[in-house]
């Protein structure tokens, strides 16, 4: 009997805990996290594409490559009478 009251309390607790205590864990993990993050964000910053001022820069996209109709070269095949 004394085993199944203590099964009990620790299903109880373990339900507790993994509804009320856990996602304040995770929550707090997680911004500590992003906050990392953050911080090394602002130490490398993104420097890929600097334009410096005054320069003129012209994006544009490739064009689509045009489908030739060109399938081979075209043969007229004649019939041979066969006498």
């Amino acid at each position: 009997m004394r085993f199944i009251v203590i099964l009990l309390v620790l299903y109880l607790a373990f339900k507790i805990i993994g509804k009320y205590i856990m996602p304040l864990v995770f929550k707090k993990a997680v911004s500590s996290i992003e906050k990392k993050m953050r911080e090394q964000q602002g130490q490398q910053p993104y420097t890929d594409t600097k334009v410096k001022e005054g320069e003129t820069v012209i994006d544009k996209k490739p064009s689509p490559k045009k489908k030739s109709n060109d399938v081979g070269e075209y043969i007229d095949f004649e019939e041979l009478d066969d006498e």
